[in-house]
């Protein structure tokens, strides 16, 4: 396992968390009593709630027993209903499996991989503080081609020292390897921080950016989502769930949930270090009282209409399908001219086009300034119509 430097998620060496073995026994308490929690207040006792999608992440869960990852999907499956499950997604960093693992990993129901690639510049690796070799990455990315199996793999640009031609060349590496799917990732750092030395500037920045999308559009792999490329079909089903206004529940440290109610929804977060995470699972497993019982106030946010008009614009327009005006007005009646007013304005700076009656989306421009964009579309509580407060 390992700690990377650039990343703003929770994380933790070896020695800051308990042997798998504890952490997974805490980890089915929490599935046990948040499921039953789900089922009563959806569904009843008898009728478990129904799951499309699973995602284990965080960390490097590829190094797990594939036994014990069967006996978490075992464990969901008794508690959640897993019949139509469509996409399950390990993250795997590179040189943690082999065809034997994958093999039995696909025998459990492992349909799809999420591969940490990065970069293939070996020294930029190690600036980034990958323990993986470019060769690692490789030979991770052939089992995974010659397996069959549905993967994507992660780039990353704006990176110190790197160039665009070193950005081509990851490109075309990764491209000898048919992915289905890849992710590009901009590393956001501090000013101050070690990695904010010697990166490309915005000029060439943008070049990057539109460079990915060129070489792989060639390849038929196209952009569907702000950072997201697919073929057709192989977009991430399970990553469209929050882009699409949909509700998640997640399971372990620091794991984020949207779950929808009367008013906006709500969103909360598990405790980030491993102590309270242990205590507020033990509290909950005891006491049973609701799915909010025992978390401090602050991991808990009561979408107001102005914070939740603010995500479904930018979420919305992070898709290249755009933003629909028809799931815009069902879900706030009294906000369509307020935000039809500022894409129309958002048109006249070529940021956004009208893709249809009813969608706009980011043009090429907004998708290259997207802050700008997003700006633009941040609701403040006196900006939005009252009467929508009445829902």
């Amino acid at each position: 396992m390992q700690k990377c430097p650039y990343c703003d998620f929770a994380k933790y060496e070896v020695h800051e968390i308990p042997p798998y073995l504890e952490y997974t026994k805490l980890l089915k308490k929490e599935i046990s009593v948040k499921a039953k929690m789900l089922n009563i207040n959806e569904y009843s006792l008898h009728k478990r709630r129904p799951v499309q999608t699973l995602y284990l992440g965080g960390g490097t869960p590829s190094l797990l027993p594939v036994e014990l990852i069967q006996d978490l999907k075992d464990h969901l499956s008794a508690h959640l209903d897993l019949s139509d499950l469509k996409e399950f997604t390990l993250e795997c960093n590179p040189g943690t499996i082999t065809k034997d693992s994958l093999s039995k990993l696909r025998d459990i129901g492992v349909n799809r991989l999420s591969i940490g690639a990065q970069t293939f510049h070996d020294p930029t690796l190690k600036l980034l503080g990958r323990k993986h070799s470019v060769q690692e990455t490789i030979e991770t990315l052939k089992i995974a081609q010659d397996s069959g199996i549905n993967y994507t793999l992660d780039l990353m640009y704006a990176l110190p020292g790197q160039t665009l031609e070193h950005f081509r060349s990851d490109i075309s590496t990764a491209l000898l390897f048919s992915p289905n799917h890849i992710s590009l990732y901009y590393l956001t750092i501090p000013d101050f921080h070690f990695l904010s030395q010697n990166r490309p500037q915005e000029d060439e920045q943008i070049k990057m950016f539109d460079t990915l999308e060129e070489m792989l559009s060639r390849e038929g792999i196209f952009r569907y989502e702000i950072s997201n490329f697919s073929k057709p079909g192989f977009e991430s089903q399970h990553n469209s769930l929050y882009w699409n206004d949909s509700e998640y529940l997640g399971l372990g440290l620091s794991a984020h949930s949207y779950i929808k109610n009367k008013s906006f929804g709500v969103r909360f977060w598990n405790p980030r270090t491993y102590p309270n995470y242990e205590g507020y699972v033990n509290k909950i497993h005891l006491e049973q009282e609701n799915i909010f019982s025992f978390l401090p106030e602050k991991n808990i946010e009561n979408l107001k209409l102005h914070e939740a008009l603010t995500d479904f614009c930018h979420t919305s327009l992070r898709r290249m399908e755009g933003l629909n005006l028809e799931l815009l007005t069902q879900k706030f009646p009294n906000q369509k001219p307020l935000v039809i007013s500022i894409l129309e304005d958002l048109i006249k700076n070529d940021l956004v086009f009208r893709r249809s009656p009813s969608h706009f989306a980011l043009s090429n421009q907004g998708k290259r300034l997207t802050n700008l964009v997003f700006e633009k579309l941040t609701f403040l509580e006196g900006d939005v119509a009252r009467r929508d407060l009445d829902k």
